[in-house]
């Protein structure tokens, strides 16, 4: 839902929303196999910080107080399938949710269910007692409805690519049952449901209405009903969204009285209205860390992300630059940025000098364990390695070669003036080993550009979903793979992670494919992104986490309360 920005995502992938929810995950190739569970209940799947703070016995009145969300985007569409956001998570529930803390599925409206051993079939029982914001009982109609929209290309939902391709068949076979058939094994398939927001939509409001019409409905634009734990109150436009909680939620009536999202204009303003007390909780961005560190009515909270930056260099033979072809002028490149020297100077010492390309909060980041030379800050060794090959030294400063000299240009977004800060550091180290950097800050086109690859060398980041697969980026097919990098062994390797059946053995594939692209270096993983959200001391049981991207994740809403 990916997939969530404003500390140290460059780009921020959610501009639009066929772009915000592709480029939050890398779930764009099937694989081959596929593991059994047999899930339990919903009592013992909370966030574990939150373990006892859900009473199991649903209430039968809601609660009291009301949290209130800074949000910095726009509210779009009020209906997943169609759109996905902060605004819908409440709303609708899905079939699984992930746990923050073992990134594996767990139940939600499907209680329990269980994979068959060739990794095509998942039958989903689905829990009782779960009816929609108007009464109506939710049952197996509803799901196959929702899958049926899902893959009806006139719906032209943004998953629709992540999804239609996975899916053969869905089939309601009794009322709390619903089996699903891929056409291949995947084992990302049921934290997708999650990561995507693939919330549960009700047959009985929208079956009149056609696919292509659903968006532009009035369901979608201002009458949602779903099964969530808060219900629309009020939707006001560029304003708020204002809910009310759900007094008959099947997993137990919220803490809260309400819930808003309020919509404000930037981070600045975020900021303003957490440290005033008008929103409880808000993203921090990294100009405010500090002071943040000092206010006593909320808390700064820094979380690891499945967020990466890097430098893409584009290999392509016709619109990338030749001298990124040598090997070694990747690698001085690399070799002669501070990292460090960002994260504290320009980042406030928000994010992770990388190492290898798994983020922390990913199950498959092995550090310690990659083989490979890491190519760690050592501007003396970038400078051997371009004399070495060739690349002299001028009377300017500028190495050449063949009379070339060894310059580029550095497309960035310019959305943010992070951006700017870290492009024009990087400027500066290259400068100091000879190479000249000339940075092209773009707003509207930086997309269009980057996947183009109109570019020589770009600043990227991207937010996967919470899963190690990183074809996204890597993938010789992915249409978001902005090196122009193609690798066999990758992408075999890439299939076959996507077919492990064992986490173990899928760990033993990412480390493999990381030492791969150490090795390659199509891109230079700078920096494993972090972010801080800042939430009011009043608030109780709300734990950001990597898996919320950046807020608490909506499956633990009803445990939310409001300090007397």
């Amino acid at each position: 839902m990916a997939v969530q920005n404003e500390v140290l995502v460059k780009t921020d992938v959610r501009h639009e929303v066929s772009r915000r929810r592709i480029l939050h995950g890398a779930a764009l190739t099937t694989g081959a196999a596929g593991f059994a569970i047999a899930a339990g209940g919903t009592g013992s799947f909370l966030n574990p910080a939150l373990a006892g703070a859900q009473d199991a016995t649903p209430a039968t009145a809601a609660g009291s107080g009301t949290l209130i969300e800074g949000f910095t985007r726009p509210i779009g569409l009020l209906a997943p399938i169609v759109d996905a956001d902060r605004q819908t998570l409440f709303l609708f529930d899905t079939l699984v949710a992930v746990d923050p803390a073992t990134l594996q599925p767990i139940p939600n409206l499907a209680e329990s269910w269980t994979i068959s051993e060739d990794g095509l079939t998942y039958i989903f029982t689905l829990a009782s007692g779960v009816t929609f914001h108007d009464g109506e009982p939710f049952d197996s109609a509803d799901v196959k409805f929702t899958f049926d929209l899902l893959l009806n290309e006139a719906t032209a939902s943004a998953y629709f690519s992540l999804f239609s391709g996975r899916v053969a068949t869905v089939e309601a076979t009794d009322a709390s049952t619903i089996v699903v058939t891929l056409t291949a094994p995947s084992p990302t398939f049921l934290n997708d449901l999650s990561s995507y927001s693939i919330g549960i939509l009700p047959e009985h409001l929208l079956a009149d209405v056609a696919p292509e019409a659903v968006a532009a409905s009035e369901f979608a634009t201002t009458k949602p009903v779903g099964t969530g734990p808060f219900k629309l109150g009020e939707f006001r436009a560029g304003e708020a969204l204002i809910l009310e909680a759900n007094p008959d939620y099947f997993r137990g009536a919220p803490k809260l009285e309400g819930y808003v999202l309020k919509v404000l204009g930037d981070t600045t303003v975020a900021y303003q209205q957490l440290k005033t007390g008008e929103v409880d909780v808000a993203p921090i961005a990294a100009d405010f860390f500090e002071d943040a560190q000092a206010q006593e009515n909320f808390t700064p909270v820094v979380i690891d992300t499945f967020g990466i930056s890097f430098l893409s260099f584009n290999q392509d033979a016709t619109t990338g630059s030749a001298a990124l072809q040598d090997i070694a002028v990747r690698q001085a490149i690399f070799l002669a940025i501070d990292r460090q020297l960002i994260i504290d100077r320009i980042l406030s010492g928000l994010g992770k000098v990388a190492v290898g390309s798994q983020p922390p909060a990913s199950f498959a980041a092995q550090p310690d364990a990659i083989t490979a030379e890491t190519l760690a800050y050592d501007p003396a060794k970038a400078m051997a390695l371009l004399d070495a090959a060739g690349w002299v030294v001028g009377d300017d400063g500028t190495r050449a070669k063949d009379g070339v000299k060894l310059s580029f240009s550095a497309l960035a977004n310019a959305a943010s003036k992070t951006n700017e800060g870290i492009v024009l550091a990087i400027q500066e180290f290259l400068l100091e080993v000879g190479i000249e950097l000339t940075p092209a800050f773009e707003a509207d086109a930086y997309w269009d550009k980057l996947l183009g690859k109109q570019f020589q060398i770009a600043l990227v980041a991207y937010t996967f979903a919470p899963d190690p697969d990183q074809s996204l980026a890597w993938s010789s097919t992915s249409p978001y793979n902005p090196n122009g990098y193609s690798n066999p062994e990758v992408d075999a390797l890439l299939t076959r992670g996507l077919a492990a059946t064992d986490i173990d053995e899928r760990k033993g594939i990412y480390l493999e494919i990381e030492n791969i692209l150490l090795t390659d270096l199509p891109a230079a993983v700078l920096i494993f992104d972090q972010r801080v959200t800042g939430v009011n001391n009043r608030i109780q049981n709300y734990v950001p986490t990597a898996v919320g991207y950046y807020w608490a994740i909506h499956h633990d809403a009803p445990t939310w309360a409001v300090a007397e």
